[in-house]
């Protein structure tokens, strides 16, 4: 099972902190070895990068790892590889557009949909997945996923997987709410929530969807 990594925020969050954790999951901490691959959107457009090389070893890692990313999350989707991962979101994304060519009137009807449909796939197989409509970030919970909310009064943080610290008070301001979704949690002086098996939960603005500041009438 692959390791996941996402996050949502009220503000453009980087990034780089939580990655660097990630990283040596890949050969190093951890046993995925298969190669890694990030998205992001950078104002209107989308980069991706992939590589089969370990990330812990990968240069194009250490790339990503030193460029400031700051993003914001933007039936025609068709799988490049052979991967069950990809031919699961090309299922998902596209039963997502049949049933709403438009947008939807309320966040609850894509939210129920994407649980049907998690739901539904959960049945083949392990399906922890992360997905953003630029809205929402949905994160669905087959086996291993959990979630932190990093808010003021901010403090420092320890990474498992390396030697860094952070201390987020000098990192942010007063206003910013930021919430890293993993699979396994990247900190070792943190309060994690750990997603029970079979759960969505849902994100906005840095907030899990029933958090109090989680305005979701503005977003309807």
């Amino acid at each position: 099972m692959c390791e996941l990594l996402g996050m949502s925020a009220n503000v453009p969050t980087d990034i780089c902190f939580n990655f660097t954790g990630l990283m040596e999951r890949g050969g190093h901490t951890g046993p995925h070895r298969d190669g890694w691959g990030i998205a992001f959107y950078e104002d209107r457009g989308c980069r991706v990068f992939q590589d089969p090389q370990p990330s812990a070893d990968s240069e194009i890692a250490r790339l990503i790892h030193r460029y400031p990313i700051k993003s914001r999350t933007l039936r025609h989707c068709r799988p490049i590889g052979t991967t069950d991962s990809e031919h699961a979101f090309c299922y998902l994304l596209d039963a997502i557009r049949e049933r709403f060519p438009r947008k939807p009137a309320s966040p609850e009807a894509l939210t129920w949909l994407v649980t049907r449909l998690c739901t539904e796939l959960r049945q083949l197989g392990n399906f922890n997945i992360l997905l953003s409509d630029g809205r929402f970030l949905f994160a669905h919970c087959s086996t291993h996923l959990g979630y932190l909310t990093r808010r003021a009064p901010f403090g420092q943080a320890r990474l498992l997987d390396a030697e860094v610290i952070v201390d987020f008070e000098r990192e942010t301001t007063p206003n910013d709410i930021v919430t890293v979704i993993a699979t396994r949690p990247l900190t070792s002086d943190e309060s994690w929530h750990v997603m029970p098996p079979d759960s969505i939960e849902i994100f906005i603005d840095g907030l899990p969807r029933h958090s109090p500041g989680a305005d979701l009438e503005r977003h309807a």
